[in-house]
């Protein structure tokens, strides 16, 4: 944490002394951002802070990856719509410097992409797995608490910290429920991507109400809440557990990464294509042994596409 902290203000600093004249511009802002994430990247994976394998990704957990993006979508509404109620609003400071960075030309690789990688590289890839670590299987509730609070933290004001502590939350969980960050990283660049999208399409959208969206009508705003929520639940529940080879409690674990470094031989992919078959043939056999998983998966679907015509 504190190397992370410590790049950001060197960073921010440099950026500051480079532009004394003209002063903080959107391109400043976004490259500044956008070498923050990849000197963390390069830092965390050279050191092994977080220690990188494809274990995670030789599962091939499109089925997962898909599942993360539907609770994504399931929890904007609900988040946007409790800050809006708590009364917390992003500081104008920040709110330009998010303007100025979802503008820019980059602005969509900086956000959407490498700032996700970077974060889960250190809140769940080093700070969570450490914390897992120290707490002990069964009190990795407390590790994710922990590290949710430190996220939040770290985002420097009340309307971000909300939501970054929810989803610190959840980003912990299934961290510790896959074995791997790649859930994470996926869930950060569709909830990123969102705003950014949602900004090119709409740049009003950065001053407007929740409510605005729905033209005021509390009733399509009821709708929306209820059935993110609904995708949000039964999302949650599609997420399998890791194999027995993959756990983030462990000190021997390590983090699946969207950067891999196996170069695998022909034995190790025949071992993995045969652990590939196993995986599918005990998911196969689990589905039809519990029906029910189906059916919420039909209704995960189902409340996606009530969701679509709510909005």
């Amino acid at each position: 944490l504190f190397a992370f902290l410590t790049i950001q203000a060197i960073t921010v600093a440099a950026a500051m002394l480079i532009s004394q004249s003209s002063g903080m511009t959107a391109s400043t802002t976004t490259i500044t951002t956008l070498a923050s994430s990849i000197i963390t990247i390069a830092l965390f994976y050279k050191l092994r802070w977080t220690p990188c394998s494809g274990a995670y990704i030789n599962t091939r957990p499109w089925f997962t990856m898909f599942w993360v993006v539907c609770l994504t979508i399931g929890t904007i509404a609900p988040l946007a719509y409790l800050t809006e109620l708590l009364g917390v609003t992003l500081p104008d400071t920040y709110n330009e410097m998010f303007k100025g960075i979802m503008q820019h030309k980059l602005g969509f690789i900086t956000i959407g992409i490498i700032a996700p990688i970077a974060e889960e590289y250190v809140f769940r890839g080093a700070i969570l797995r450490v914390l897992c670590d120290i707490t002990g299987k069964h009190r990795q509730w407390v590790a994710i608490v922990l590290s949710a609070a430190l996220f939040a933290t770290v985002h420097g004001n009340m309307a971000q910290g909300i939501g970054a502590f929810l989803c610190g939350l959840l980003l912990g969980w299934m961290y510790v429920r896959t074995g791997s960050i790649v859930p994470g990283v996926v869930y950060h660049w569709v909830n990123n991507s969102t705003a950014v999208l949602l900004y090119r399409l709409m740049p009003q959208s950065a001053d407007m109400q929740f409510a605005d969206f729905f033209g005021g009508d509390m009733k399509r705003v009821a709708l929306a809440i209820v059935f993110s929520l609904m995708i949000f639940g039964a999302s949650m529940f599609q997420l399998p557990t890791p194999p027995q080879h993959i756990n983030p409690s462990t000190s021997q674990h390590h983090t699946s990464c969207p950067i891999s470094e196996i170069s695998p031989s022909a034995s190790q992919y025949a071992s993995a294509t045969v652990a590939t078959l196993a995986t599918t043939y005990s998911y196969s056999t689990k589905w039809r042994r519990y029906p029910f998983r189906a059916s919420h998966a039909v209704c995960s679907v189902c409340c996606l596409l009530c969701a679509c015509v709510a909005l």
